[in-house]
């Protein structure tokens, strides 16, 4: 099968790569300074250590670690590159990466399903309740997919929605007024900010203030 790969380079990755590789180099040396130190210790940074059997007479006393340059060079040359690897030969470079930096957006809604909308476990024996239940499910995933891109343009992450959503409440009193138990947070900001809403973080709320964020753009996009 014919094959496409696309080899990219990025600064800031590689920043942070070789940082992480020198971490570890630093723990390998300092576990090293210990006698008699397992390879257990060394957790990741095992791949940075080469160990020395020392023979006396031909009989192996003990395990010298060292640090395996070879491979530390090898790893910090590699430090900011990333491989894609596809079949879809015809596909340009710049799609290849756009396909595969949206691929989190699965594992997001995996998470997603799993977290707010409590796909996972199921507790539900009869295949068609079974059905029904994750079909609400994909459902409430869709349409939050659609208020995530469509009426935020991406702005806010599908989790703070989620929390917005189920934070904001609006408390009627016996006198007639309105108390908001919703806490201020950067996602309640930027919606008040985008629909003109002055009020949506008012403590204390009259019935036209109430009327007038049910009726705005924010419940009807």
């Amino acid at each position: 099968m014919k094959e496409k790969r696309v080899v990219s380079y990025n600064p800031s990755l590689a920043r942070k790569q070789k940082a992480q590789i020198q971490k570890q180099i630093d723990k390998a040396i300092a576990i090293s300074s210990f006698k008699q130190a397992s390879k257990e210790e060394y957790g990741d940074s095992i791949k940075y250590v080469n160990f020395t059997s020392i023979d006396k007479e031909g009989e192996v006393v003990k395990s010298i670690p060292s640090l395996n340059q070879e491979k530390i060079d090898e790893d910090l040359s590699f430090a900011g590159y990333n491989l894609l690897v596809t079949s879809e030969i015809n596909k340009s470079a710049q799609d290849i990466c756009n396909t595969y930096h949206g691929l989190w957006r699965i594992e997001e809604s995996f998470r997603v399903m799993k977290t707010y909308l409590e796909a996972r476990p199921v507790y539900l024996q009869n295949k068609e309740s079974i059905y029904g239940h994750f079909t609400i499910c994909y459902m409430a995933l869709t349409i939050l997919r659609l208020i995530e891109l469509k009426v935020f343009n991406d702005e806010l992450p599908i989790g703070q929605i989620i929390e917005f959503i189920r934070n904001y409440n609006i408390t009627e009193t016996l006198e007639g007024s309105f108390i908001n138990n919703a806490t201020k947070s950067n996602t309640l900001s930027i919606i008040q900010k985008r629909y003109g809403l002055s009020k949506l973080d008012n403590i204390q709320l009259r019935r036209k203030d109430v009327e007038n964020i049910l009726s705005s753009e924010l419940f009807f996009d």
